[in-house]
């Protein structure tokens, strides 16, 4: 009944007589909040009359000659027991097409799902049904910046189903610039402590920073590793692991040290201090201060770019442990505010 896309993170069911997508009709709908709802930590479809509103309505879409795609997130890569129930009522199951994402890089608003239905040609019209708007009473605007993504018309299902016009927030605009990027001081044998969000920017400024120190010394050699003897060294993620263990070898050297990790936490960043402090080292606190919205924003953008990007719950558990940097607790603190490199502007989307 379900088969895998391939990396087992997004299930596909296609009915035996789903019509054909291009030059079709597509109405493409949201499943939880949208045709049916269930209650909350069961299985078990609940056969009210929001769930028989959604099932008439998919039926009455496939009556007039319409394809109708189910897009729904879930939380498990298992085939979707509440969506099988609703299939079960739906006449015009063997009609339909479901895809369930359970993987970050399909899970709406990442336009990948749309990518895959018009791989093989696109629809005449299209448009998107979900609750997920962006209103107060919303879990998310998931649904909203999907149909953004695809380049659809979105409607609320109060809209397309009930003709009631909705009063929707305007969308968030997209992010540009908060600032201007401060000028890198080349501190002599440093320990720079990277702080900010994921997807926040840190890598791309740790970037200037290298530039900043071959600069101020274009005969010495560079690298982005732990390789000793080099002007600049940047420690990547296994640091907040193992930074007790590594960390004091560098230190130990001539080279300036750069800690390109998150560090939300105060308690943290001082015992970073410490070490370097321990070693004559000059502390440089490195605040890359994106707000949480355009950090959550950029890691989505990640993924629809096909680049690396870390699960939402990473960036909420940084926001929820986050301690702003102080002054106090470094020689140097440079606040580094959220800048888009004018040439990189036109691929930024929700």
């Amino acid at each position: 009944m379900w088969k895998s896309t391939g990396d087992d993170e997004c299930l596909l069911y296609s009915g035996p007589r789903a019509p054909a997508i291009p030059g079709s009709d597509l109405v493409i709908y949201d499943f939880d909040g949208t045709l049916a709802t269930y209650k909350s930590g069961s299985k078990v479809l609940q056969n009210d009359a929001f769930t028989q509103r959604g099932l008439r309505q998919v039926e009455d879409d496939l009556a007039k000659g319409r394809c109708v795609i189910i897009v729904s997130n879930r939380s498990s890569k298992d085939p979707p027991i509440v969506i099988e129930q609703f299939l079960q009522q739906c006449p015009g199951a063997d009609k339909l097409r479901v895809y369930a994402a359970s993987g970050h890089a399909w899970r709406k608003p990442s336009p990948c799902i749309w990518l895959d239905i018009v791989a093989g040609g696109c629809p005449a019209t299209a448009l998107v049904v979900g609750d997920a708007a962006g209103r107060a009473s919303d879990h998310s605007a998931d649904d909203r910046h999907f149909a953004l993504n695809a380049g659809l018309d979105f409607f609320t299902p109060e809209e397309h189903f009930d003709g009631l016009a909705q009063d929707l927030p305007p969308l968030p605009a997209l992010p540009r610039s908060l600032g201007v990027l401060p000028d890198v001081p080349a501190v002599p044998r440093a320990l720079w402590i990277m702080v900010g969000s994921q997807g926040a920017g840190k890598s791309r400024f740790v970037s200037r920073i290298k530039k900043a120190y071959r600069a101020a010394d274009p005969n010495r050699a560079y690298t982005s590793g732990y390789t000793p003897g080099h002007r600049v060294l940047i420690t990547g993620g296994d640091i907040e692991r193992n930074w007790k263990k590594k960390l004091p070898i560098y230190l130990d050297g001539p080279d300036t040290v750069v800690v390109d990790a998150t560090n939300p936490q105060r308690a943290v960043r001082a015992e970073l201090a410490a070490l370097g402090r321990a070693e004559g080292r000059r502390i440089v606190v490195c605040h890359v201060s994106t707000p949480r919205r355009y950090c959550e924003y950029l890691n989505a953008d990640r993924v629809m770019q096909g680049q690396a990007s870390v699960a939402p719950v990473a960036i909420a558990t940084y926001w929820s442990r986050f301690e702003p940097p102080t002054a106090a607790e470094c020689d140097v603190l440079l606040e580094v505010p959220f800048v888009v490199a004018p040439d990189t502007e036109f691929k930024y989307r929700w």
